[in-house]
């Protein structure tokens, strides 16, 4: 991952707040009743963010032209406290009776402690107080993880406090968040950033990520609640001010997923508060930035050029944020629509890779889970009523219209082709990556990859990303990224090379043919970290619809090499053979829900087997059989791992791919009985089934 520098907030802003801080008597106590009043100097730079011309603010300006600073600024909390606003009226809550006496429990009371729920590193813990009673916004965490102190800094439990009290009327929940909110601006050590690393409560992320949803949906949603403090209330407004300077100045840089997050937070900011000076420039800034992302780096069939889907699908879901905000601030008009084909175009790339659970494909650095729930499914049919298709599918044919058949779909720029027996729940499905290696580091080295899911179940599975910092940091970094980690082939132990990053054109229509039957795809990987001499690995998948697949590969080389294949399993697999008369190196291995699936070589080549979990040096070279389903997890998993020497020339071999609901599977045998200059001809028999021949091809279409 890569890291951006440090950015901090103006020095003179931060001395005085640190003047208000040391006022303070118990800085973890509440806010004082008016900290413009005890401080004037603070105050004038909190009206100095408004613009205070605008006639809905004239009695501030009354009040701060008269000297009146602390009158300005209780007029200012009452401006949007009472409404109506200039902006941000879509994310005022209703009032609700106050009791004291109920409460949420759960996450919300862990938050009164101090104990926060971070998702982004799937970690609860509790953040330490400093000296003074300020919160410490720089703590990594239990595990001393720097990315646990950007997700902290990211104040998604700002969200999880207003829900609180919106549920229970209890102004405990609301005090806290101005409590959060007061204390974050008091504390940052920024500028210079003393922090010892390269993150930063004040990274640019972060700033885009507050931006775009926590401030400001906090600041209106708790306008409501007496107990969200005045104090808090107009040191928001000076955070966002500040948060837009910052993201104007630093919201180009990043991954283009940062990129993309960033501008949303400076867009989000303009529209919510018009009020902030300069506002009408900061709108302006954000739009340019984030059409030009969705124009550069989303490609034609709606991929974001990361070629990593968890990343796509925040960044679709950014665009997606941008247009709905627009459009409740009446600001519709200031939107192409190029633009709003862009984000249709990437929602349709969500909803039709998404496997038969709902969950996303596996490539890049993504964790398992879910793209959609009910919530945001009916906000996008309400964004596009329309795509009654996608409602199809989301719902498994429960409700809207059915897609034609096939049921498998090629993005043919980002190179990723997914196959489907159905549109329902106990479908099979799976994912072939033919495409680019992708613009930022969160790529993997994974092309002509096949992950399977099926039965409900994980069956050939991607080893995922580990962690970013910390005790998994040693496996993303040594192994996630891998061609080893993948389904795929390795060429004398040599990971694929990054390259090429994206590209200008898509992929020929002549590498696929999906028919009612069955699905065909084909593409060639010859780009090798380290490599003497040439070789080029060619692998063609053929699906026959609903039964099985039949991969086959080829390597042509200038020389003699090793060649080794790996089908990586999920964690809790259990491996066997498969009753005979099967291929005689073929195993059978259980899936994630009680599936199985079947890899059976074809019989005219002998491999050296071996079946790895856990491995990892020193005592081995590198690292083998990891998993890691979310962020943070790492557990050993089952790989099968075949590998033998090859000529040079042209070697060609097979694999028979047999999913079951559970195993063992029937018997399974494939051989390649011809092997053509542009296909192969293979034979499968299946248990007491007459045997099958099928012709694969292994080029493109004439």
């Amino acid at each position: 991952k890569k890291k951006k520098k440090k950015i901090g907030k103006p020095m003179s802003v931060l001395l005085l707040l640190a003047a208000v801080a040391l006022a303070t008597a118990q800085q973890h106590a509440a806010p004082p009743d008016n900290v413009c009043q005890r401080n004037n100097t603070l105050g004038k730079q909190i009206l100095a963010a408004l613009n205070l011309s605008l006639p809905a603010l004239a009695p501030v300006r009354s009040a701060a032209e008269k000297g009146q600073i602390g009158a300005a600024c209780e007029l200012l909390a009452a401006y949007f406290t009472k409404g109506p606003t200039l902006g941000g009226s879509w994310l005022r809550l209703p009032p609700v009776p106050i009791n004291t006496t109920r409460r949420a429990g759960g996450l919300a009371d862990q938050a009164l402690n101090d104990t926060f729920d971070l998702t982004g590193v799937r970690e609860t813990a509790k953040i330490p107080r400093l000296a003074d009673g300020g919160l410490d916004w720089t703590d990594k965490g239990p595990r001393d993880d720097p990315e646990f102190m950007n997700c902290l800094n990211r104040h998604e439990y700002f969200l999880t406090l207003m829900d609180a009290h919106q549920s229970t009327g209890n102004p405990i929940y609301a005090a806290k968040v101005g409590d959060l909110m007061y204390d974050w601006s008091i504390h940052l050590p920024c500028n210079p950033c003393t922090t010892g690393t390269m993150e930063s409560p004040w990274r640019i992320l972060e700033v885009g990520i507050r931006a775009a949803e926590p401030w400001p949906t906090a600041f209106f949603g708790l306008q409501n609640s007496d107990a969200f403090n005045s104090s808090s209330r107009v040191l928001a407004l000076l955070v966002l001010h500040e948060h837009a300077i910052a993201l104007v100045k630093y919201g180009q840089e990043g991954a283009p997923n940062w990129r993309m997050q960033q501008w949303t937070g400076l867009i989000n900011i303009a529209l919510t508060v018009p009020e902030l000076s300069d506002s009408a420039a900061y709108l302006q800034t954000g739009l340019a930035g984030i059409i030009k992302e969705i124009e550069t780096e989303v490609y034609k069939d709606g991929v974001e050029t990361e070629e990593t889907a968890g990343y796509d699908r925040m960044s679709a879901f950014n665009f997606w944020n941008v247009l709905q905000t627009l459009q409740r601030a009446n600001r519709s008009a200031a939107t192409p629509p190029e633009y709003t084909d862009a984000v249709e175009r990437m929602m349709n790339y969500l909803v039709y890779s998404l496997d038969q659970g709902g969950n996303q494909p596996r490539n890049g650095d993504t964790d398992y889970g879910k793209a959609f729930d009910s919530g945001n499914t009916a906000t996008l049919m309400a964004q596009f009523p329309k795509r009654t298709d996608w409602l199809y599918v989301l719902t498994h044919g429960n409700n809207g219209t059915r897609p034609p058949d096939p049921p498998t779909r090629v993005f043919d720029y980002a190179g990723q082709v997914v196959m489907r027996s159905n549109w329902t729940e106990e479908s099979q499905w799976a994912f072939f990556d033919i495409g680019p290696f992708g613009s930022s580091g969160h790529a993997h080295r994974d092309k002509l990859t096949l992950n399977i899911r099926a039965n409900n179940s994980l069956l050939l599975v991607d080893s995922g990303r580990f962690a970013y910092n910390g005790q998994g940091k040693v496996y993303h970094e040594q192994y996630a990224a891998t061609t080893r980690a993948h389904n795929t082939i390795t060429i004398d132990d040599l990971n694929q090379a990054a390259a090429p990053a994206t590209v200008s054109t898509p992929s020929s229509n002549k590498t696929w043919s999906f028919t009612p039957a069955s699905d065909w795809a084909v593409a060639a990987q010859s780009d090798w970290d380290g490599l003497k001499g040439s070789a080029t690995h060619t692998r063609a998948v053929l699906y026959q619809r609903g039964k099985y697949w039949v991969v086959v590969d080829s390597v042509q080389s200038d020389r003699p090499r090793i060649v080794e294949a790996t089908w990586h399993l999920y964690p809790t697999s259990t491996v066997t053979s498969p009753p005979a008369p099967s291929s005689p190196q073929a195993k059978s291995a259980t899936g994630s829900a009680g599936g199985c699936i079947t890899v059976a070589p074809s019989t005219e080549h002998t491999w050296n087997y071996t079946l790895v979990q856990g491995l990892q040096p020193p005592h081995t070279p590198y690292f083998q059989g990891w998993f890691s389903q979310t962020y943070l997890d790492c557990r050993p998993s089952p790989t099968l791992v075949f590998r033998r020497a090859v000529s040079a020339g042209i070697d060609t071999f097979a694999w028979l791919l047999l999913p079951a609901n559970k195993c063992p599977t029937a018997a399974a045998s494939l051989q390649v009985v011809k092997v053509a200059a542009d296909s192969v001809v293979v034979e499968v028999a299946l248990g007491g089934q007459p045997p099958e021949q099928l012709t694969v091809r292994t080029s493109p279409l004439p």
